[in-house]
């Protein structure tokens, strides 16, 4: 997805995308219009061996991408992303029914200051159980 973004970003002007694990490669004084990720999906290596049908000793290393511990990377996430948010600005995340719902972000959203702007499932992955999350300025 990325690279068929970088190559569409060719004929938009002022086009500028930032790539890594945590928003510390994003400088403080960015402000952005869309933010779009793909986060990890599951919040504990338990749920995500077993939605997926791996052995935690034998799949570690997929494991340890696939999960965020206790929501601690999204927490972190959505209170950096408020200060480099324009006023209108919107992240969109992706996520996955078998490790989260919506509801699972409402709270850390709101104390971030920010607000769930809508959720959809998705129409090309909805059978692999993809949705999409978008957050905003309240």
């Amino acid at each position: 997805m990325l690279e068929r973004t970088k190559q569409y970003s060719k004929y938009v002007d002022n086009i500028t995308i930032y790539e890594g694990n945590t928003l510390e490669c994003v400088p403080n004084n960015q402000q952005f219009n869309l933010i779009v990720g793909n986060p990890p999906h599951w919040k504990d290596v338990e749920s995500a061996a077993s939605s997926l049908g791996l052995d935690i000793m034998h799949h570690a290393h997929i494991l340890e991408i696939l999960v965020d511990d206790n929501w601690s990377a999204h927490r972190d996430f959505f209170k950096r992303i408020k200060l480099l948010l324009s006023n209108n600005g919107s992240v969109l995340l992706q996520e996955n029914y078998a490790g989260s719902s919506p509801e699972d972000f409402r709270q850390m959203v709101d104390d971030a200051g920010l607000k769930i702007n809508f959720t959809a499932d998705s129409r090309m992955y909805a059978d692999k159980g993809i949705y999409y999350i978008s957050v905003g300025h309240k």
